[in-house]
């Protein structure tokens, strides 16, 4: 999961990364960010987060990337089995 995915959905949710931090535990967001980035997020804080979003944790780590051969977009979807 990548922070640009939850400021994507933040901002498409009209969320503020704040209230996102909140939801996680964290007072703000430069708090999240960093805990991101050297540990990761426990399964309580992801839950939170998808939960203020409004979408469920896979949705978390959807990606989309760019081919570089043809320069498509490809969809990268995580789904329950």
């Amino acid at each position: 999961m990548s922070e640009l995915i939850i400021k994507r959905l933040a901002k498409e949710k009209g969320v503020s990364m704040d209230e996102v931090a909140r939801a996680a535990g964290y007072r703000q967001r430069t708090s999240l960010y960093q805990k991101m980035a050297r540990n990761g997020l426990t399964t309580k804080q992801l839950d939170g987060i998808a939960r203020v979003l409004g979408v469920s944790v896979p949705e978390l780590f959807a990606s989309t990337l760019t081919c570089p051969h043809c320069g498509k977009q490809i969809t990268i979807k995580i789904e329950k089995i």
